[in-house]
């Protein structure tokens, strides 16, 4: 049977959130298709770039164009590794609990967490722990669940989040500059540009038309230019997160909440327009 727990009702028709299985790390089945995705990406856009691309640069410029991106897609595919098999749970929380409760009813327990206790790990856990419905356990420093890395990210682990995606966006950056590099010298100045006697371009040394050549390179400028701008965006957010000295989870929290508010301010206009609109009525009837 599948591990992930159906929706529950109580009788109230309230929800009720379920236990039993717990994630230890992302590695843990069942994985995430965005986790797969993440990995299958890096593995082909590096064998494009480091088989297609930087081959292509001439020699003075083609040391530079290895080692660059090679050591910044290598520190983001270790830190999201690293990220991925560290279990980021509170100290307290213990494995294995034979009488752990499965189901808790919303009607009669608002939060999970309540004095600092969790209902399902059944253990104290500090102030700014939470637990995490995917993952199933409390996780210490808590700032969100991470579906790149099917697995949650926080106080242990949010500093080589940090590191994978300014890794990530840093690498992206310089692949897709020297991607563009080489499509420019294609035009402009071939003999910039590595080549064979003949003038032909070659991948993993086979000859291939020129045309082939500049669709693999605009194309992998693309999706460059797009890792790296929604790398880039993250990274600002979580700056920004540590300038306000707010977690992702404090932020989503504080936006529902404004949400709520301007919700009920607009209730209460409605409620006194409404109010107001008998009595100009009757006003107008009087005159």
């Amino acid at each position: 049977p599948s591990p992930r727990a159906p929706k529950l009702r109580n009788a109230a028709g309230m929800p009720a959130q379920r236990g039993g299985f717990v994630r230890r790390n992302g590695w843990q089945r069942p994985l995430n298709i965005q986790q797969i995705a993440a990995w299958i990406l890096i593995v082909v856009l590096s064998l494009v770039y480091f088989g297609v691309v930087a081959p292509v640069v001439g020699a003075r410029w083609r040391p530079a164009a290895f080692c660059g991106p090679a050591f910044f897609f290598s520190l983001h595919a270790i830190s999201l590794f690293v990220c991925t098999t560290l279990d980021p749970k509170d100290r307290s929380v213990r494995y294995g609990l034979r009488n752990a409760p499965l189901v808790m009813d919303r009607a009669t327990r608002k939060h999970v967490i309540e004095n600092f206790e969790c209902y399902f790990c059944q253990v104290k856990v500090g102030a700014r722990s939470k637990h995490c419905s995917a993952c199933n356990k409390c996780v210490s420093d808590f700032d969100h669940h991470c579906r790149w890395m099917n697995s949650c990210v926080g106080g242990r682990t949010y500093r080589l989040f940090l590191l994978c995606i300014s890794s990530g966006a840093t690498g992206t950056l310089i692949a897709f500059c020297v991607a563009v590099y080489v499509a420019v010298a294609h035009y402009v100045n071939r003999d910039e540009l590595t080549k064979t006697a003949d003038g032909e371009h070659t991948i993993f040394q086979k000859t291939v038309p020129d045309g082939l050549i500049v669709a693999i390179l605009v194309l992998f400028a693309l999706l460059m230019v797009l890792a790296c701008g929604l790398m880039m965006h993250l990274l600002a957010f979580h700056i920004m997160l540590i300038k306000r000295n707010m977690s992702t989870f404090d932020y989503i929290k504080a936006k529902r909440q404004q949400r709520q508010l301007e919700q009920q301010q607009q209730e209460q206009l409605q409620l006194q327009l409404q109010k107001q609109q008998p009595h100009h009525h009757h006003h107008h009837q009087q005159q």
